[in-house]
């Protein structure tokens, strides 16, 4: 029986340097795990110095090979990238609407950062009145922007503008639309607006000249995170933190600029969940951390089986499960560590064992999370690996900046007084979220420590990126029914 992978579709043109276009789209897809299908829509003169010459794809070839190509492949996610012409805008949404094609990312490049512009100022306006409206997502930088909502949006501009300038394009009929911060003064912020919310994803700058194709890996990573199944909002979160892991990792092959080249470790399997052979985990690169985080409670206390409570708890919605086991022998904490990565791998939740690092390793778990005295983050990164998720309990800015190096997150708390952990220390109190937040913005804050639903909004309204329950959860009559109800609080504020 043959595998099937999701598919995604790149319609965009031709980049013979390999550092943007249908080239880039199809590695960054292919090293997703997925598989990647194209339709060029021009074809360019191009080095790494920039866009020579370009000639579109003729109209009634194009219209022939994604026409073709649909009605026999399906996609899971479309991309669309640079677009020559209204007639081949106005075919792709003809054919994506006939088809009912979703998740459609629309990159929209009016012209390379340096070079020939790759259509008709005099087409612009219709090719975007064409696209807009099919289009789950636009992601437009900030020249793009102003042009898209006929403002002065500019690199100055303030929070407010890229709001107003994010509303105004949502009028076209776009569902969701981010507004690329790379263009902006000081640290990257990019503004996304979907369902009458607003969001700002707040990042350092990270200074280099190799940005090639940025524009490109961001639409097809998003692409390819909604073709896996993820959210939209979870899906830019994911493509996003990936841009900037991949940005560190640039490949020059001319006189020109480098660009950035997708690494999320090992090539995915069909499974995006199973596990490369080389590394314990990947999936802290391609699950974004972000919910209800379970910590069962020791099995010598626990009233019913850790298993079953894990699984009531990744029915209600957890998606990050963490086993914490005091008092089984090294065997036995093993052998329950596989059995719960396997229930997490099937319900697409990350799995965590406390402590533990030699049983994080025998059992492939995603990770492990480690408190006072327990192994130091640089050694279990050392025997883990590079891509494994290493948690580490901080309460204090110095701890964290201590861990920061070797740490994928930081557990924070006790934020209330809690008789969960016995040896958890007084009360911190929500003030240090938000210190560490600004502090540390690329790591995700998971706050823990007495939190339950009447005072997990208080928690979700510092902006951390989850919450830790046991008690909460484990001692409700209704376990999935309480995670269920926790995940919806926390989501809602």
């Amino acid at each position: 029986m043959p595998q099937l992978k999701p598919i995604v579709l790149t319609i965009a043109g031709s980049d013979p340097s390999g550092g943007a276009g249908i080239q880039a789209d199809l590695r960054t897809i292919d090293r997703s795990g997925l598989v990647g299908i194209s339709v060029p829509t021009l074809l360019t003169a191009q080095t790494s110095l920039g866009v020579e010459r370009v000639w579109p794809v003729e109209i009634e070839s194009f219209v022939a090979q994604l026409s073709s190509l649909i009605e026999d492949i399906k996609p899971n996610a479309v991309k669309i990238g640079a677009v020559p012409s209204a007639k081949h805008a106005q075919n792709i949404a003809r054919i994506v609407r006939k088809h009912k094609l979703t998740n459609v990312i629309f990159d929209p490049v009016i012209s390379p950062t340096t070079g020939t512009s790759f259509s008709e100022t005099s087409d612009h306006a219709e090719i975007f009145e064409a696209l807009l409206p099919i289009c789950t997502l636009v992601t437009p930088n900030v020249n793009e922007a102003a042009f898209l909502s006929a403002t002065n949006l500019g690199p100055d501009s303030t929070d407010d503008d890229f709001q107003a300038s994010a509303r105004s394009i949502m009028l076209r009929g776009v569902k969701g639309v981010l507004i690329k911060g790379g263009h902006r003064g000081g640290d990257s912020v990019d503004t996304y607006y979907a369902n009458n919310l607003v969001h700002q994803i707040r990042k350092p700058r990270i200074y280099t000249i190799h940005l090639h194709g940025t524009g490109c890996l961001l639409s097809t990573l998003i692409a390819c995170g909604c073709a896996k199944g993820l959210t939209l909002n979870d899906a830019i979160i994911y493509a996003s933190n990936s841009l900037d892991r991949s940005i560190r990792h640039t490949y020059k092959p001319g006189s020109g600029p480098g660009y950035p080249v997708h690494t999320p470790g090992a090539a995915m399997t069909t499974d995006h969940r199973k596990k490369p052979a080389n590394c314990i985990s990947q999936i802290a690169s391609e699950i974004p951390m972000r919910g209800i985080y379970f910590v069962t409670e020791d099995p010598s206390t626990c009233v019913t089986s850790v298993e079953k409570m894990a699984e009531s708890a990744l029915a209600g919605g957890v998606t990050v499960v963490q086993l914490r086991d005091k008092t089984s022998s090294t065997d036995e904490c093993v052998n329950l560590s596989k059995r719960l990565q396997k229930l997490c791998n099937a319900y697409g939740a990350m799995f965590i064992v406390n402590d533990r690092v030699d049983v994080a390793l025998a059992s492939r778990a995603d990770g492990v999370h480690l408190g006072p005295g327990d192994m130091l983050p640089l050694d279990a990164r050392q025997i883990l690996g590079p891509y494994a998720t290493i948690g580490v309990s901080v309460s204090t800015v110095d701890e964290a900046r201590a861990a920061a190096e070797y740490a994928t997150y930081f557990g924070v708390g006790p934020i209330f007084r809690t008789s969960t952990k016995h040896d958890a220390g007084p009360a911190i109190g929500l003030q240090i979220l938000q210190l560490l937040k600004e502090q540390f913005p690329s790591h995700p804050i998971v706050a823990i420590g007495g939190i339950n639903k009447h005072n997990i909004v208080d928690v979700a309204r510092t902006g951390v990126s989850m919450v830790a329950l046991v008690s909460a959860i484990s001692l409700a009559e209704d376990s999935r029914g309480a995670a269920a109800e926790l995940k919806s609080i926390f989501n809602s504020a």
